[in-house]
């Protein structure tokens, strides 16, 4: 009991004062049980209301861009034959160039030098941006071929619950059952507060039914749990437990809005972390982080779906920045720019200050970290029928993100290059397996994949 203690004492002499640590040095490892049971079944609900067909009609934002059908065998002869050779055949992966991060000779020479420091001790790679981020596959793939060579550090940051229906992370076992409700300024029913954490979306529950537990994938091992959440008036308490061991009891009430921390030390190796709401009031999780205290890579995947670079102005700055002073990223990838090309479609200079404004945000939470501009891939937009559009707004948020990207300290990787230019969603969806989805926006897994290994080798290229 002496040992443990002092142990306790060591880590919150370490810590800061709204960091809660434990330790459990004799954990002896998760339940057998790995399955999770089925989500309850919905109440009844009202008859659908019929729905009045519309003709389709033409999406005239795509008016002057470039269109292909998409209907097999069709002619489109008015493409050029560059075009034709990207948008009508699938992509020879083995034969598409491999695409470097390029930008100033300091901006790369970061990344080389951050890489070289896993080695002797823990690489933080974040990575922030929209769907392609959030999907986890883009992400999952750049985490395993970094940790491959540079060592594995633990899977890294993941949220306990699903923040939208079709999360499907990966390298990861979870489950959650109970009322858990996504926090984001992309979520309908949110609240809108802008305290949503790091990642820019929390979940939040205040039924007792309310469980989450995540543990590393058969193989993989965990050293230390680290469960971000919001300490706010009125807040509920939360109970976590490390496999077999006792609970612990974490109150969030406190007098002001502020972030709050669990850390939980365990011997390395395989371990569940639950969670649960006792139900006396919210409790709004961030994530949890799952780290080794072993020299490599660790990969937090923080993408929300629909976001764009006017979204970071909308988090709480104050609620955030203790986290990532904390635990400061060493390298930064920003992936948006696919959604704002759609809000910004007019107005390519608004967009321009928006990136400005997030870019600012960033070096203010990350001032000395490398930085990647991971530019938009490549992507459709139906006009009507079969007949989809170039989307052609790309060209110039591609162009201000590589113009912005030298001021901030950022060097900038193309997707769409990588995927091997303008035109080729097209193909990707031709490939078999599918590397891009009918909606010639979103890559299957396979294709998710795909750019995670590339966008990986361009790092690993800068990072000698």
């Amino acid at each position: 009991m002496c040992l443990f203690l002092f142990s306790l004492l060591v880590a919150h002499a370490a810590e800061p004062a709204w960091v809660t640590t434990f330790s459990f040095p004799r954990a002896s490892g998760p339940p057998a049980e790995v399955t999770c049971p089925p989500p309850a079944a919905p109440a009844a609900a009202a008859p659908p209301v019929p729905r009045t067909e519309r003709p389709e009609v033409e999406d005239t934002r795509t008016r002057g861009m470039v269109r292909v059908d998409t209907t097999p065998g069709a002619a489109n002869a008015g493409l050029s034959s560059e075009l034709r050779a990207r948008a009508l055949a699938p992509p020879d992966l083995a034969a598409l160039p491999a695409v470097p991060v390029e930008g100033a000779a300091d901006a790369v020479r970061r990344i080389r030098e951050v890489l070289a420091r896993s080695a002797t001790g823990v690489v933080r790679v974040a990575m922030w941006g929209d769907s392609l981020t959030g999907a986890d596959r883009l992400p999952g793939a750049l985490r395993r071929a970094l940790q491959a060579r540079y060592g594995d550090a633990g899977r890294g940051f993941v949220h306990v619950a699903p923040p939208w229906p079709a999360w499907r992370p990966v390298d990861i076992e979870r489950c959650s059952t109970g009322g858990w409700r996504a926090e984001s300024e992309r979520t309908a029913s949110s609240r809108k507060d802008g305290f949503y954490g790091p990642a820019g979306v929390g979940v939040e529950a205040d039924a007792a039914a309310s469980t989450a537990w995540v543990q590393p994938p058969k193989g993989q091992s965990v050293s230390r749990f680290e469960v971000a959440y919001l300490l706010q008036p009125g807040g509920g308490r939360l109970m976590a437990q490390v496999d077999r061991e006792p609970p612990l009891l974490v109150a969030t009430d406190t007098d002001a809005v502020g972030p709050g921390l669990l850390r939980i030390d365990v011997p390395d190796g395989p371990h569940r972390l639950t969670l649960s709401v006792l139900g006396d009031g919210p409790v709004r999780i961030f994530g949890a982080t799952l780290v080794r205290d072993t020299p490599g890579v660790t990969v937090d995947a923080m993408g929300v779906g629909g976001s764009t670079a006017a979204d970071w102005a909308k988090w709480s700055e104050p609620l955030i920045a203790p986290y990532l002073a904390r635990r400061p990223p060493d390298l930064v990838l920003l992936a948006y720019g696919t959604n704002d090309s759609v809000a910004n479609q007019a107005h390519p200079d608004r967009y321009r200050e928006e990136l400005r404004a997030q870019l600012r945000t960033m070096r203010r939470l990350a001032p000395d970290a490398a930085c990647v501009l991971v530019t938009p891939a490549d992507r459709g937009q139906k006009v009507f029928g079969a007949t989809f559009a170039v989307w052609s707004p790309l060209d110039w948020v591609i162009r201000i993100q590589e113009e912005e990207a030298p001021t901030f300290g950022c060097a900038t990787w193309s997707m769409r290059r990588a995927m091997g230019g303008e035109g080729a969603a097209f193909g990707w969806r031709l490939a078999q397996p599918p590397l891009m989805g009918a909606d010639l926006l979103h890559p299957t897994p396979a294709g998710y994949e795909e750019l995670g290994r590339r966008l990986a080798a361009a790092l690993m290229a800068a990072g000698g």
